[in-house]
């Protein structure tokens, strides 16, 4: 089924905020494991399906990599927002994920969303998820 975990991020998955004079507000810790359910808004492939997984992330001040199964995601944080990109291979071509996620005021809960597209050189198809995480 083509993208069972095409948006596991969405990553998952997250939108890159500066703030004031274009600096980068002091990020939020959002290193641990996560829950995650990915709900999908729209589709133009066959075979999306809305899913829960878990998703781990390590943090570096502002800089986050995120793992969920089979994919590494790569990002950055500023303040609560966090910007998410990542892609792997699926159904002979390749699924190239951009996610968004605003932390919760107390930090134990994400909301965001993400857009993918999937393409093997010839053929082309996209979508978008809404997403929303709890730490475990």
């Amino acid at each position: 089924m083509r993208y069972i975990f095409g948006l596991l991020m969405g990553l998952a998955v997250f939108a890159f905020a500066a703030c004031g004079d274009g600096g980068c507000a002091d990020p939020v810790d959002v290193a641990g494991e996560w829950e995650v359910t990915s709900t999908v808004v729209s589709d133009n492939c066959d075979g999306r399906v809305s899913q829960t997984f878990t998703m781990t992330i390590t943090q570096d001040a502002n800089t986050l990599m995120a793992e969920v199964p089979e994919t590494t995601y790569t990002g950055t944080i500023c303040g609560n927002q966090l910007q998410m990109t990542g892609s792997f291979s699926e159904d002979g071509g390749t699924v190239t994920v951009n996610g968004t996620f605003v932390v919760s005021e107390d930090g134990s809960s994400m909301e965001g969303s993400d857009d993918w597209t999937w393409t093997d050189g010839v053929e082309s198809c996209s979508g978008s998820d809404s997403l929303s995480a709890s730490c475990i």
